[in-house]
């Protein structure tokens, strides 16, 4: 995972740490202690609000169309899902201790393993502890973190802390914008909505959450439908459900069981023929819905055990793994249960436990939480050529461009040329553990490490 969200096998999403406060303003300052809530930078009255879109009026639409999505970086790996950016340009080597290509590295206020996402000059991040649920928006060009907001629920409630795993953490699930508001989940089951000025729109609890591990699946978005995938316990028990919650107000628009066992995997919505599907993994199925009504569209059967890999879509296939037996590719178009009539192919080379899988649209990239780095064909799932490194992964694999990034739990980036051939460009590390997915967006690839967000970008040419 990751992921932020979750990655893969296990429960996997990104790591943060504490953080120094917001820079201090003639109009809007707040200065105490760099390790108590009190001293971050707090959501801002009117007149101090940072720059970046205005909450929605009557002339602003509920939600984007998807070209702005796609512009931006909002969810688990991207619009869609794919952990695939392809207009991005990176930098090919950097280095935090000296400097080169670092942008600006923030250090952020409460740990998590939650991926960032980015919109417009906005970078969200969240963090947690047993005493509190955060989000933080940091300024994408400075790297200055404009505000921190605590979930707040009525009545001043608060769930307790759930019980977690070593590689997951109490803000596991990455959170999702929609350019007017921004939605977190946490794993004691604390969901809320911020505008972009750090005011809290609405709060709920949707517990419980608690699986093995600890809730770790990100939240996904279609329109005005906030997506969730809860998986827990075994089939016959029950408690497994999707529900979509209303952007605006945070009330049920829908809620449907699923006959599955418990998960770490991350939804994601794509378009198929034209019309929008939520596609969903765990064990045993990989079923796709109707986002506007939870209405079921297709199902195969084949996954097992503990499924934290999300699934993408890449040149008309679904791609899905369980962890450490199988990848399946499963041709998009079907209805009804498709197990027996949409499988393209089945490979069990490198399967990971923990990472998602990413595509250039010819080739399948897969990198097990071991090193071992797997290019597969897309269309037959035949290997092309294998590596592998020393180093463990827990990040899920990016593309910027037709560059394939890896991101070691070391904090040492990989980068290679996406072909058909095993072709190392360069390196970059950041000093610190990393477990989060590698963000790209335009010239800039944002990395989250234990205990700083980093932005890497190389100096313009003159």
């Amino acid at each position: 995972m990751s992921s932020g969200g979750s990655a893969g096998g296990r429960p996997t999403p990104p790591r943060g740490a504490h953080a120094r406060p917001g820079r201090k303003s003639a109009r809007c300052a707040w200065r105490a202690s760099p390790w108590s809530p009190s001293s971050w930078p707090r959501p801002a009255s009117p007149a101090c609000w940072p720059r970046g879109p205005a909450p929605p009026g009557p002339e602003t639409p509920a939600f984007p169309a998807p070209e702005e999505l796609l512009r931006n970086w909002p969810s688990f790996r991207g619009a869609d899902g794919s952990g695939v950016a392809p207009t991005a340009s990176v930098p090919l080597t950097w280095d935090a201790k000296t400097g080169a290509n670092i942008r600006w590295t923030t250090a952020i206020p409460l740990h998590g393993l939650s991926s960032p996402v980015v919109w417009s000059n906005s970078v969200f991040l969240t963090g947690a502890n047993d005493a509190s649920n955060a989000v933080f928006r940091l300024d994408a060009d400075s790297g200055r973190l404009l505000w921190s907001a605590l979930v707040k629920l009525p009545g001043g409630a608060r769930p307790p802390a759930p019980k977690v795993g070593d590689d997951t953490s109490l803000a596991a699930p990455t959170p999702v914008t929609d350019g007017r508001r921004v939605y977190a989940l946490f794993p004691n089951g604390l969901i809320a909505a911020f505008d972009f000025a750090g005011r809290q729109v609405w709060a709920r609890n949707i517990g419980p959450l608690d699986n093995s591990y600890g809730y770790a699946a990100s939240l996904a978005i279609y329109q005005d439908r906030l997506l969730i995938q809860s998986d827990r316990g075994q089939p016959e028990d029950g408690q497994s459900r999707l529900l979509a919650l209303d952007t605006l107000t945070g009330r049920d628009r829908w809620q449907v069981p699923r006959p599955v066992s418990g998960s770490w995997a991350s939804p994601i919505v794509v378009t198929v023929d034209g019309q929008p599907q939520l596609i969903t993994c765990a064990n045993p199925y990989v079923i796709a819905y109707q986002p506007v009504d939870g209405r079921e569209l297709w199902r195969a059967k084949g996954l097992e055990s503990d499924v934290a890999p999300s699934p993408i879509l890449a040149s008309n296939l679904f791609v899905v793994v369980a962890p450490n037996t199988a990848i399946r590719a499963v041709r998009a178009g079907g209805q009804g249960d498709v197990t027996a009539t949409h499988l393209a192919w089945k490979a069990e080379d490198g399967v990971p436990d923990a990472t998602s899988p990413v595509s250039d649209g010819k080739r399948l990239y897969i990198v097990n939480s071991e090193g071992l780095l797997t290019c597969y064909n897309l269309q037959t799932g035949k290997v092309l050529w294998v590596h592998e490194y020393d180093d463990r992964f827990y990040a899920s694999p990016t593309i910027a461009g037709q560059v394939l990034i890896l991101l070691s739990r070391k904090g040492v980036a990989y980068l290679l040329a996406a072909g058909d051939k095993f072709d190392p460009l360069g390196q970059g590390g950041v000093g610190e553990e990393c477990s989060a997915s590698p963000v790209p967006v335009g010239r800039r690839l944002y990395l989250r490490g234990k205990n700083h967000l980093f932005c890497i970008e190389a100096p313009e040419r003159k």
